[in-house]
């Protein structure tokens, strides 16, 4: 027995073939055995991988260019007039080399103007002073001290063991979901 059962490891794999990799969390809800309930339970233990859709490769200019549109409708509005029916979002990410762009635009359904949230990045990992650094333009997220400093869903649960709570990865990375609540914004630097 592991975290996911069969049931899930065939809905994953069949959405993955599909559509291509998660780009969040919240996207997890989407596939078959995912509840939002399950997700949050199991959230500390869940990480979405930075990886393209399976068979991605590089344009010829050897960047590699990924959009994804998803869109909501309301049908039947709680208040008449209140906002636009219709939800979604747009993100379009480029990454070559060292340097990545990202940009997302949001949709919630029946608010008022569009987009509700707007975000983005410039990343770039060059070599300073000897040394591989990373620096963000834009939206971004810090991951420090475990979770018990900076690190969005760190929880200490039912771990089996301690080694279970230990986090890996990296320090600052670009914001690339719709949550809008999570993001820092700025410039932020790694040496």
């Amino acid at each position: 027995s592991g975290l996911l059962s069969p049931f899930q490891c065939e809905s994953l794999w069949a959405y993955r073939q599909e559509y291509g990799g998660l780009s969040s969390l919240q996207e997890l809800a989407w596939v078959d055995g995912f509840p939002a309930s399950w997700i949050e339970e199991h959230r500390p233990f869940l990480r979405v991988a930075e990886t393209g859709a399976p068979g991605d490769r590089p344009s010829s200019s050897g960047m590699r260019h990924e959009l994804q549109l998803r869109a909501r409708y309301d049908v039947e509005p709680s208040v008449e007039g209140s906002g636009i029916p219709v939800g979604g979002s747009l993100k379009y990410q480029a990454a070559g080399g060292p340097w990545e762009l990202g940009l997302i635009l949001e949709q919630d359904v029946e608010e008022p103007r569009f987009p509700d949230y707007a975000a983005g990045y410039l990343a770039a990992e060059p070599y300073l002073m000897g040394h591989r650094a990373k620096v963000v333009l834009g939206s971004y997220q810090l991951r420090l001290g475990q979770g018990l400093v900076v690190w969005k869903g760190f929880s200490v649960g039912a771990a089996g063991s301690p080694s279970q709570l230990l986090r890996r990865g990296e320090t600052v990375v670009p914001y690339r979901s719709t949550d809008e609540v999570n993001a820092l914004t700025g410039i932020a630097l790694t040496l």
